[in-house]
């Protein structure tokens, strides 16, 4: 996390160590029919107070990362090779945007 100011660098104390996240993970799942549904968790922990209302902006963001990836990753599998002629169904959960994020670890 980085704070702006004017001032130039600044050394805000009060963030660091404030969001970490510990571990993630993008898991593949076969579906009938040759689908593949994608799904991303993210572990984290942070330390600022009030922490349920600083939840609500972490979970914001990871879902923002998630959906970014997830829709990166449809497009490629989405992609028209050269001679393929067809495009894959492997991202359909990807195209919808299907994400969850972990608990956060307090």
């Amino acid at each position: 996390m980085a704070e702006w100011s004017v001032w130039g660098d600044i050394e805000p104390a009060h963030l660091r160590g404030a969001f970490a996240s510990e571990r993630g993970e993008f898991r593949l799942t076969a579906l009938p029919g040759g689908r593949t549904h994608l799904a991303g968790t993210t572990w984290y922990r942070h330390r600022i107070a009030p922490a349920g209302y600083w939840r609500l902006w972490s979970d914001a963001i990871l879902h923002r990362i998630h959906a970014r990836v997830l829709r990166h990753v449809a497009a490629r599998a989405e992609a028209d090779p050269p001679g393929r002629g067809e495009a894959s169904p492997a991202a359909d959960s990807a195209r919808r945007g299907a994400r969850r994020v972990g608990s956060p670890a307090m």
